[in-house]
């Protein structure tokens, strides 16, 4: 990696770390930079705008998050169902330990004010679940899954998913959201899994 793509990450890093803790509009370029210990001139380098800078943020995370959801769908000791619930799990694990999820963080906050980051996160999002179906769809080809919309039903649970956490943000510490959806998503996956 070239020393201005470590910057450039290096801000974007920091930036997250930032807006995960305070929200996108909770934290200045000042305040960025300052944590980042980089001058003024390296974020225009690097970012138009703020506005620029949330969609590289939003692009990075999502960089990072396929690459463990891919790690997790990688383990070919496990089907379909045992893959999924580890990724919610892991999802679970996340939020309940203070490493937030930047979109459930960021998707109320800039959706209405950012069309191009709310364009971005439903990029995002659309990979993440395009990902997903993929898995589901060759779990299918093998016969090891029953015959219904891979997208129907990655959406439903990818909905279910993010309901539970915003949920969970405004209940916390209870974590009877989180149970609920993994409750109906084992009683889903069971009737499917052959």
């Amino acid at each position: 990696m070239k020393q201005g793509e470590e910057t450039k990450n290096h801000i974007l890093q920091v930036g997250m770390d930032l807006i995960l803790q305070k929200g996108f509009t909770g934290v200045g370029i000042s305040e960025i930079l300052k944590a980042a210990d980089v001058p003024k001139g390296s974020f225009y380098h690097y970012f138009a705008s703020k506005e620029v800078f949330g969609q590289e943020l939003i692009d990075f995370y999502f960089d990072d998050y396929l690459a463990r959801l891919s790690e997790i769908f990688a383990d070919n000791s496990l089907n379909f169902s045992e893959k999924l619930l580890k990724y919610w799990q892991v999802w679970q694990e996340n939020e309940i330990s203070g490493i937030r999820c930047l979109i459930v963080k960021l998707s109320a906050e800039v959706s209405d004010v950012s069309d191009l980051m709310r364009k971005h996160i439903q990029q995002g999002m659309q990979r993440v679940m395009n990902k997903v179906v993929e898995e589901l769809e060759r779990e299918q080809q093998a016969g090891k899954f029953e015959q219904v919309s891979p997208q129907f039903l990655v959406s439903n649970i990818f909905s279910s998913f993010l309901g539970a956490c915003l949920i969970y943000k405004v209940n916390r510490p209870s974590t009877e959201s989180f149970t609920l959806v993994e409750q109906n998503l084992k009683q889903q996956l069971a009737l499917l899994q052959k």
